[in-house]
């Protein structure tokens, strides 16, 4: 799992992660359904979520790709959000509920921000 950082509101959120076989090797996902979950809550949403098992034809390579803007009463600032494996298989080995990364909505602003002006780098702070 990994958190992948802090979006805008209607932003969008893209990034990878590999299934591996029991022995390690990439492995394709198959049958797969993921869904984001807000908070630490049980609401949950397929809005916006596309889920690419072996992208770019990479065996194991996976892709996410959310569109924030398609539901913007769940994807609101102040969050937290992980995405979490529905349904999936890999190797014929159930992995429901497996988490595949997290980020956040306008949450840690305040922190990066804290963290540049920390480094001096304050001309930047501004950017993030």
């Amino acid at each position: 799992m990994s958190d992948h950082g802090d979006y805008n509101a209607l932003g969008t959120v893209d990034f990878n992660f590999t299934s591996l076989s029991t022995g390690g090797s990439p492995f394709a996902l198959a049958n797969a359904t993921a869904n984001v979950y807000r908070a630490n809550s049980l609401t949950e949403s397929a809005a916006g979520m596309t889920l690419t098992p072996n992208y770019d034809g990479r065996t194991g390579l996976n892709h996410v790709h959310i569109e924030m803007g398609a539901d913007p009463v769940f994807y609101t600032p102040g969050n937290d959000y992980s995405v979490i494996l529905i349904v999936g298989q890999i190797a014929g080995v159930a992995v429901d509920g497996y988490t595949l990364g997290d980020f956040s909505i306008g949450n840690r602003a305040a922190l990066r921000r804290k963290y540049y002006l920390h480094l001096g780098l304050l001309g930047n702070a501004a950017k993030y």
